[in-house]
């Protein structure tokens, strides 16, 4: 689960996972700029970064969440999901 807010001082998004993975050398807190329609997350450790991408389709009404992994320059991908209304 991430919860997103909003981080008035600095002028970012500041994303927050909660979940088991925390805890084991990855850092749950990541930023991000805001860029159009879109909020790219970066989670980083010592050796590796986490990509989570929300991308905001105004036409459908619709978001797409991405994530990604990122080893030695390499992007791997770990989940794609479409975010609707019901």
């Amino acid at each position: 689960m991430v919860f997103i807010g909003w981080d008035a001082a600095s002028s970012e998004y500041v994303g927050a996972w909660l979940d088991t993975y925390g805890g084991m050398g990855q850092s749950t807190i990541g930023r991000s700029k805001r860029d159009g329609d879109e909020i790219h997350f970066l989670f980083k450790d010592k050796d590796s970064v986490f990509h989570t991408r929300f991308v905001y389709h105004p036409d459908a009404g619709n978001w797409e969440w991405g994530m990604d992994s990122e080893e030695k320059g390499e992007m791997k991908p770990f989940a794609r999901v479409k975010l609707t209304r019901r």
